[in-house]
């Protein structure tokens, strides 16, 4: 039996890792469930990106998954997500709360 994390260990480090000490990164990586996942910071070290690229999204959008990411993301959630992917999430390092409770929620939602 293979038992897997709630949240992806990949993201989990290299957000704690950025919030921490700001630089920049482009890390591209496939979850077990074949999501592509992009996480990089596009202009600055002060602005983090996570793309994701989900080979079930058109089913997901007819159930309403930009509502409920909307609502679980608010500001994070990209208007556009970058191209070749679904959805992007924008991180500034300046809005994250200092390392504790709250960053954690924040690096594992």
């Amino acid at each position: 039996m293979i038992l897997l994390e709630s949240h992806n260990v990949v993201i989990q480090n290299t957000l704690n890792d950025r919030f921490s000490k700001p630089g920049t990164i482009d890390v591209q990586f496939v979850d077990f469930d074949g999501v592509r996942f992009r996480l990089w910071t596009p202009q600055t070290k002060e602005v983090i990106v996570l793309s994701m690229n989900i080979r079930c999204w058109d089913e997901l959008v007819n159930y309403g998954v930009t509502d409920i990411l909307q609502r679980e993301y608010g500001s994070r959630l990209m208007a556009q997500a970058e191209a070749d992917y679904h959805v992007s999430l924008e991180y500034a390092i300046d809005s994250i709360p200092p390392a504790g409770e709250e960053r954690d929620a924040i690096v594992k939602a």
